[in-house]
C-alpha cells in the first residue's frame, strides 16, 4: 500500500523569471508586484515583493509536491 501512495504523489518545479508591462496600482504610477502560486485553490508559494516597479525580475524557483491530480 505504501508503494501506491508514493506513486500517486507528483513533484512540480516552477520558475518565475519576470513580468513586463504591468498596470500601475499605486497613486505614484508604480506597483509592488509579487506572484502567488496556487493549485486547486491550495497555496503553494509566493515570490518576494519587489517595490515600485512595473517590470519586476524575480528569477525564483519553487518545488511543490502533492497528489498527481493537482500538481
Amino acid at each position: 500500500m505504501e508503494r501506491m501512495a508514493y506513486r500517486s504523489q507528483g513533484l512540480m518545479t516552477v520558475t518565475v523569471n519576470r513580468a513586463t508591462k504591468l498596470k500601475s496600482t499605486d497613486i505614484g504610477g508604480r506597483s509592488d508586484p509579487l506572484v502567488e502560486m496556487t493549485t486547486d485553490g491550495r497555496y503553494i508559494a509566493e515570490t518576494e515583493m519587489i517595490p515600485k516597479t512595473l517590470e519586476p525580475e524575480w528569477n525564483e524557483t519553487f518545488l511543490a509536491c502533492g497528489p498527481c491530480k493537482s500538481v
